[in-house]
């Protein structure tokens, strides 16, 4: 994830305090395949303690980036917890006053998804129960990437 500007970040934090969605374009693949590179996703605000496991939630990171990541809970300390789909480790603890919104719909090409719809949901509880999911689509996205590598030339 790469570090968010901070005025952009304060602007962020202000839309969300008035209540309002942001949309943001995705980076990165840590939460592939059901967010991929360059989908829009809409986050609405919403305070910590209305999180439920599996939602998909925008947060600041230790390093003040922002990540878009699933909620597991909180640990022993109440920090909340967070891992992106294909990740297989948990990302820092985050204090709540670091959450900005829960994703409500992703946008990529024309079509609109919902995260408690359809593949969506049925993806969430997989991510959830089963635990080598993550590792599966970490090494997937290893070969596309060697796969890439190969084919482009240069």
């Amino acid at each position: 994830m790469r570090r968010a500007d901070p005025a952009a970040l304060s602007m962020i934090g202000r839309l969300v305090e008035a209540g309002r969605e942001i949309e943001l374009p995705s980076r990165g693949d840590s939460m592939f395949p059901l967010i991929r590179e360059g989908s829009r996703c809409t986050f609405s605000p919403v305070r910590p303690g209305e999180l439920h496991p599996g939602d998909i939630v925008l947060f600041r990171g230790a390093g003040g980036e922002l990540i878009g990541h699933r909620y597991y809970g909180r640990d022993g300390a109440g920090l909340l917890l967070f891992r992106g789909d294909a990740n297989v480790r948990f990302d820092i603890p985050v204090p709540e006053e670091h959450v900005l919104g829960r994703l409500t719909s992703i946008r990529r090409r024309s079509r609109l998804y919902r995260p408690d719809e359809g593949f969506c949901r049925m993806w969430g509880e997989w991510v959830m129960n089963l635990r080598w999911i993550p590792v599966l689509v970490r090494r997937m996205l290893r070969t596309k990437e060697a796969l890439r590598r190969r084919v482009t030339p240069g």
